[in-house]
């Protein structure tokens, strides 16, 4: 080969490896909640939050660590994401655990008590993890996913090369660049900090009642028991206290109350339930004005729920008002005014939303 051929060679190569990098980046699907959430997080200041949420979406979309620290002046990081499996949670546990020092780590209870379908909700489980940065943790994560979605699917397309490179999975993605755009590849801070609100109501039946009358038993499986077991020994090492909370839900069941109830016992950590007539009359939470659906509290439901579970959370665990910086209380008071204005906007359009 001669210098010339040499040189069309690296030439190709280096085009061909930019050509490729680029189809990668386009074919990563953009979740505006889970993206901006995973990249938002790993920009705060270090040892700022001193309460952290978990699990499933019921808890991304009801708990509002604006209004807690508006509240109560305890800082706090929503970090659920849509119908989190296990292996995942333990992921953002560890990631959390780099930067931040949680007193309190809060869990939704029915991530506990899901037995997850791996093979057929691969669209979630990726959105939880596509923008999560690689190590070797994420690596472990993702080969169990896989293992599980083969398990229960053996015609399973997941592997672990296409969670690293998504141009051997996503095909079908070329419509919706063009449908969403330049936005769907431009990060914006979250100013929510990880909590995602929605602005309308919705028209579903109660049907809770019937649903406390279920005798179905509920059990919390091998590997959920294995990834959060985990994740609570961490916490216990380091002092930090764990709350299992039963957001308010049609589909919660005495199963459900007491799977988690012999769970918490057995683990040594706390257990608060929001499906309670007690609880229920203490939030205040109105199905037909405050969910948007049967499981998920709109943006004024959110402030109810905030509300009670953070007085609950600093009377419990004795949590005086956060030791931060100026600078991060600044940052703090500009994303909450950013959010009362989505709130007046929601008003002005006829969703009543009272900060």
């Amino acid at each position: 080969m001669t210098r010339r051929q040499g040189i069309k060679a690296i030439g190709f190569v280096l085009v061909l490896a930019l050509c490729l990098g680029v189809a990668n980046k386009l074919l990563f699907p953009f979740s505006k909640e889970d993206t901006n959430q995973s990249k938002t997080f790993y920009m705060e200041e270090e040892n700022t939050v001193d309460v952290v949420v978990m699990g499933t979406s019921l808890m991304m979309m009801s708990f509002n660590p604006l209004r807690m620290y508006d509240q109560t002046g305890i800082t706090a990081y929503n970090r659920a994401c849509s119908a989190c499996p296990p292996q995942l949670a333990y992921l953002i546990f560890e990631e959390t655990l780099e930067t931040q020092k949680p007193k309190v780590l809060a869990i939704s209870g029915g991530a506990l008590v899901i037995q997850y379908d791996y093979a057929h909700r691969e669209g979630l489980v990726r959105r939880g993890i596509d923008y999560r940065k690689n190590s070797e943790l994420k690596y472990e994560v993702v080969k169990d996913i896989v293992k599980q979605a083969k398990a229960q699917d053996p015609d399973s397309k997941q592997t672990v090369q296409s969670f690293y490179f998504p141009l051997l999975r996503y095909h079908s993605r070329w419509p919706e660049v063009i449908w969403y755009g330049p936005d769907d590849f431009t990060f914006k801070h979250d100013y929510r900090h990880g909590y995602y609100a929605t602005f309308r109501t919705g028209d579903t039946p109660d049907t809770s009642e019937k649903s406390m009358q279920s005798t179905k038993k509920y059990h919390v499986d091998e590997t959920t028991r294995y990834w959060y077991g985990k994740i609570i020994e961490e916490c216990k090492a380091n002092d930090i206290e764990v709350l299992i909370v039963g957001n308010q839900d049609m589909r919660w069941t005495p199963g459900k109350i007491e799977c988690l109830t012999a769970y918490c016992e057995e683990m040594g950590i706390d257990f608060v339930d929001y499906n309670t007539p007690e609880m229920k009359a203490e939030t205040g939470l109105n199905w037909k004005t405050d969910f948007y659906d049967h499981k998920h509290t709109n943006a004024r439901g959110s402030l109810k729920f905030t509300d009670h579970l953070a007085r609950y959370i600093k009377q419990k665990y004795n949590l005086e008002p956060s030791d931060v910086s100026d600078e991060y209380k600044a940052h703090l008071a500009k994303d909450i005014e950013r959010f009362k204005k989505d709130c007046a906007k929601a008003t002005e359009k006829g969703f009543e939303v009272i900060w």
